[in-house]
């Protein structure tokens, strides 16, 4: 799978998968595979990072770059995840004034009733 990754795609993650290696060791702890994931730039819920194997316990598991590529091409290639856009465009169905606001009590109404 992680085939399906350009170039450039391995590098960033392979940059990003060096961060999180706290040890220098060349492995990352599963706990911070959401961290990982977010820093290049996707927003995967907490069940998809535990679907992929994420540990929600530090010192669980331990990952090595070759172990993650393929999460971060499944996690890429997820279209379930909505981007800025998609976000901006439901926002702006509750600005009721057009004028680029909207109430603080129904975007809280909003967040909550997401779960996450």
């Amino acid at each position: 799978m992680a085939a399906d990754l350009s170039a450039r795609d391995v590098e960033r993650a392979k940059f990003a998968f060096s961060i999180y290696d706290f040890e220098g060791k060349g492995t990352m702890d599963a706990f911070y595979v959401g961290d990982c994931l977010r820093a290049l730039n996707l927003n995967p819920t907490l069940a998809v990072i535990e679907k992929v194997g994420g540990k929600t316990k530090k010192k669980e598991k331990m990952l090595k770059v070759d172990d993650f590529l393929p999460i971060f091409a499944q996690v890429k290639k997820d279209k379930d995840a909505g981007s800025f856009e998609d976000f901006m465009e439901v926002l702006k169905l509750y600005d009721k004034t057009e004028n680029g606001t909207m109430l603080y009590a129904e975007l809280e109404h909003i967040l909550l009733s997401l779960g996450e």
